[in-house]
């Protein structure tokens, strides 16, 4: 039998990425994190809103900053914006706070 918290559980952050409805997405958890900082950091410049809809902003800015940062680097990469001595590893989480605070 299935304790009745674990069933209840519709989304965790585990060490390995994101798990939406028990279903692995494969996010990078680092990636949300940022995301989510770059979207409360917008909580502070936007106009006030309701409860809900800052909620569902927040969720969703972290949502796509963990789904579109790794895209949106590699195309800068591959645009050669980037200069080669700086790695991948350290300018994901920074784009992916910038994509949090600008969605």
């Amino acid at each position: 039998m299935t304790e009745p918290a674990a069933t209840a559980t519709t989304a965790a952050v585990t060490a390995t990425g994101l798990t939406l409805f028990g279903l692995h997405t494969g996010l990078d958890p680092t990636l949300l994190l940022a995301g989510l900082a770059g979207a409360l950091m917008e909580l502070s410049y936007g106009e006030p809103r309701p409860p809900w809809r800052r909620l569902t902003g927040i969720v969703s800015a972290s949502l796509l900053a963990g789904y579109l940062t790794p895209a949106a680097v590699a195309i800068v990469r591959i645009k050669s914006l980037l200069p080669e001595g700086i790695a991948e590893e350290v300018i994901l989480p920074a784009a992916a706070a910038t994509i949090g605070f600008l969605s």
